[in-house]
């Protein structure tokens, strides 16, 4: 059995490093606009917080992959029993492809080959579930939305900007949970998946029972729901933390919107750069200086939650990838099917995100 060399596709490759390319210039933009180019005003903000706050932070970026992974296990659960540990370490994983690979969907892609690759669920209940993972995902964002921008007496111009993003989001993962369930989609499926080795022949029967047996489980996707819920709290008391940092104070309902709802909006975004790079900040910064901080402060603590996020994600990764006893070339292996076996290579985990979820999503 001959061996090629396991990597990313060239495609990749390329896009990575324009995203770097641009996420490097959205950052010379910031410090051009709001600092002047004075890196010392920028060290003399992020400077003010103290060895305990920036841990907090830290630790609740290593407990938020952690409290995903448990809204996905029980979605799971609700069709079957399987290993948290491996759905766990699966999520953490999937989760920091998001910062390295600028691809829409990489996320998605990743949980769902790696659950199928290593046995843990079937094609269509790792779909099914995903899918409603993303439904929950987008309630749960509007509701504490709602309740954070009652709460600070939002003006109607900030219910709009923060709402309607959220409200178009749960649309579109509504009708993504469709998509599956379409035998056009389930033939466009199995044309490319073929390539790789994955066969989707009958998926859209399978999948639409999946759906049925979800939505009969109704105590298992409370929970994942009072998760989902937990999740965004986290995702605001990270941003209490993260403002501490700097020596700023704000309130949870504005941390919320702006460490929370932010992602409804950035999700509707395309993605050009790694984890948003550049983009997230530029985002958060306006609707943080929008909700009453400096604009000098609100680039700050944007950017020392970028720091401690990669940071985070990457404890995260290397945790779970050592529990489900892979290295990273062997990952990319599993994701990839890189060997050439029967006088047919497979292609990267990249040539399918581009080719699979980046041409049907």
């Amino acid at each position: 059995m001959q061996m090629k060399e396991i990597g990313w596709s060239g495609s990749v490759k390329k896009y990575l490093v324009i995203g770097i390319l641009l996420g490097t210039a959205a950052y010379v933009a910031i410090f051009a606009y709001v600092y002047k180019g004075d890196f010392i005003k920028f060290l003399e903000i992020v400077t003010h917080g103290n060895p305990t706050e920036a841990l907090m932070a830290f630790l609740l970026r290593l407990i938020a992959p952690v409290v995903h992974a448990t809204i996905w296990f029980f979605v799971i659960y609700s069709l079957r029993r399987v290993n948290y540990v491996k759905i766990l370490s699966i999520t953490g994983i999937a989760l920091f492809f998001e910062v390295i690979v600028p691809i829409g969907g990489v996320t998605e892609v990743v949980k769902v080959l790696l659950a199928i690759k290593l046995k843990v669920l079937p094609r269509e209940e790792a779909i099914a579930s995903l899918l409603i993972h993303r439904v929950l995902t987008s309630v749960g964002i509007i509701v504490v939305s709602i309740a954070s921008l009652i709460a600070i007496k939002a003006s109607l111009a900030a219910f709009a900007g923060l709402l309607i993003p959220a409200m178009v989001l749960l649309a579109m993962n509504i009708a993504l949970c469709l998509v599956p369930a379409s035998k056009r989609i389930e033939g466009i499926l199995t044309k490319y998946g073929s390539r790789f080795g994955y066969d989707f022949e009958g998926l859209s029967y399978a999948y639409v029972e999946k759906l049925i047996r979800i939505r009969r489980a109704v105590p298992f996707i409370l929970i994942a729901f009072l998760f989902t819920i937990l999740e965004r709290l986290l995702n605001g008391f990270y941003g209490l933390y993260a403002a501490s940092l700097i020596g700023t104070q704000i309130t949870l309902p504005v941390s919320l919107l702006t460490f929370d709802t932010i992602y409804a909006i950035l999700w509707l975004f395309p993605i050009v750069t790694p984890g948003q790079l550049g983009i997230y900040e530029f985002i958060q910064t306006g609707i943080l200086a929008h909700l009453g901080v400096s604009l000098d402060e609100a680039a700050a603590m944007s950017i020392i939650s970028r720091v401690i996020y990669v940071l985070g994600g990457y404890v995260v990764f290397a945790i779970f990838i050592a529990l489900l006893g892979l290295s990273v070339k062997s990952l990319i292996a599993e994701l990839s099917g890189s060997e050439v076996t029967s006088g047919r290579e497979e292609k990267s985990i990249g040539y399918v995100c581009f080719n699979i979820v980046g041409t049907h999503a």
